[in-house]
């Protein structure tokens, strides 16, 4: 467990300023360590584990930060589609790997206006993209 100080707390916010974040990855280990470093009042963290649970997500409800493992996007090109299509209309979309190199790097930035974060995801880098999401909401 995380120390309060070793938490991504954000600035408290109208409950209208909360955000759904989406952590997409085979790995549940990404969405235990994201949850736990997020904060319950402002955001509520879903999990999909396939390209399918993505999208089963996305129609359910407004999703502000989708947190998705290059290796789901590469599977399904209707997934890369549609968190392009999502990403130009304000979903704030930060593409990670287990297999950082500068190949995998250029393949996430060619799927438009994304962040793209080698794991294991930090602290600092994990802050700076919640803070840009909300931002980018209100």
């Amino acid at each position: 467990m995380l120390s309060s100080s070793q938490r991504v707390w954000m600035p408290r916010v109208a409950s209208r300023d909360t955000g759904n974040l989406l952590v997409a990855d085979a790995d549940p280990s990404t969405f235990m360590m994201v949850r736990q470093l997020t904060a319950p009042d402002v955001w509520q963290v879903a999990y999909a584990e396939s390209a399918d649970g993505v999208m089963q997500v996305l129609r359910r409800g407004e999703v502000r930060l989708a947190i998705v493992d290059l290796a789901m996007v590469d599977a399904s090109p209707f997934l890369a589609e549609e968190l392009l299509a999502r990403s130009r209309r304000g979903l704030c979309v930060v593409l990670t790997t287990d297999e950082h190199n500068e190949a995998n790097e250029r393949r996430a930035r060619t799927l438009g206006p994304v962040f793209y974060a080698p794991k294991p995801l930090n602290i600092a880098v994990l802050n700076h993209v919640l803070n840009g999401a909300l931002e980018k909401a209100v």
